[in-house]
């Protein structure tokens, strides 16, 4: 939908369990985070649709799941003690827990441990492309 803020969404109906998320953001770190974020909320029993800038118990309990289902928070904390957040550190610290480096940058953008615009660092951010009738 255009102009949606959402990314994702989780409805129970019945037995039945529907997830869904949408293609606004293809890059593997926002795909990945919104797949397992909206795991989360099914692993919490919260079902429903929740917007970008949502906050409160819910969406941060939703968030830490899919932050430590991509990333093991123990592997994250020893990365981060080391301090070195360039192309090759990041690119070493992914392949050794077996993740897209795009994941790992995301993470570290998010946390606020280096920006958003840096444009060496962000060529290792990987964008999927929506394919539809094509096998």
């Amino acid at each position: 939908m255009t102009g949606s803020n959402t990314n994702g969404a989780t409805k129970k109906i019945g037995n039945n369990i529907m997830l869904m998320v949408n293609d606004r953001r293809l890059y593997a770190d926002t795909f990945w985070f919104t797949l397992f974020h909206e795991i989360g909320h099914i692993m919490n029993g919260d079902f429903g649709i929740s917007f970008d800038k949502e906050k409160g118990e819910i969406e941060e309990r939703a968030d830490i799941y899919a932050q430590n289902m991509l990333i093991n928070p123990t592997d994250y904390k020893e990365f981060l003690r080391e301090n070195r957040f360039d192309t090759s550190s990041i690119k070493r610290f992914a392949e050794k827990i077996g993740r897209d480096p795009g994941i790992v940058l995301g993470r570290l953008q998010n946390d606020k441990k280096v920006g958003y615009t840096d444009r060496t660092l962000n060529m290792l951010r990987r964008r999927y492309k929506v394919v539809v009738g094509q096998v």
